[in-house]
């Protein structure tokens, strides 16, 4: 048993008898290919629709947009689309635009009409 473990210990430390792995430097590594990106274009169904150049530039899910101009669903497309204009003009979406909806209970000492009206201003 000795002997074996004795026989097997250079080639545990030295890889298995095999050469050791010339480790990659800088120099020696190739670099990346750049993978080339697909560029979606602004189709003239979408700029019929009301999609302009900049709001094509500030939309990051454009393949959404897409697909609904290749389905021929107007109606969805214009729907997304005022979405976009107002999330992209001032950050507005449906989430915020929300009325305010008193939740829970009013803390002690405030006022629930001062609260309303300043989420609402």
């Amino acid at each position: 048993m000795m002997l074996a473990l004795a026989v097997a210990a250079p080639a545990l430390l030295v890889g298995h008898g095999r050469a050791p792995l010339a480790r990659s430097t800088p120099v020696h590594m190739a670099a990346p290919e750049s993978t080339p990106r697909t560029e979606l274009k602004l189709t003239p169904t979408l700029i019929e629709w009301g999609v302009d150049a900049e709001l094509w530039r500030e939309t990051r899910n454009k393949q959404a947009l897409l697909e609904l101009a290749e389905a021929g669903d107007e109606a969805k497309a214009r729907e997304r689309i005022a979405f976009l204009r107002k999330a992209v003009a001032g950050g507005h979406t449906k989430t915020n635009d929300r009325p305010y909806v008193l939740k829970g209970v009013v803390p002690a000492g405030e006022a629930q009409a001062e609260a309303q009206a300043e989420a609402e201003a």
